[in-house]
């Protein structure tokens, strides 16, 4: 990812989650719906990549913002041999 994109989707995730601070409610989990929603791939990818390697410069509430939208993994499937079997 470029330097400027990191930049550019930092700017824009501390903004976002300062905006809606002030909204009441879920700050963090409407700014963090606003980016799946309105946010192209690349600047998704890179905001997550960003926030992965440490997240210099995004504000408590971005970092949780892009917390949320983080991919949970899928639980795995039943053991072989396991109950059921």
């Amino acid at each position: 990812m470029s330097a400027a994109l990191v930049a550019k989707v930092v700017a824009k995730a501390n903004q976002i989650a300062t905006a809606l601070e002030g909204q009441g409610g879920d700050a963090a989990a409407a700014a963090a719906e606003h980016m799946r929603l309105f946010w192209a791939p690349l600047m998704r990818e890179a905001i997550l990549k960003h926030a992965a390697a440490g997240g210099e410069g995004l504000t408590p509430g971005a970092r949780k913002a892009v917390a949320l939208m983080a991919p949970t993994p899928e639980p795995a499937g039943p053991e072989a041999g396991g109950p059921g079997r």
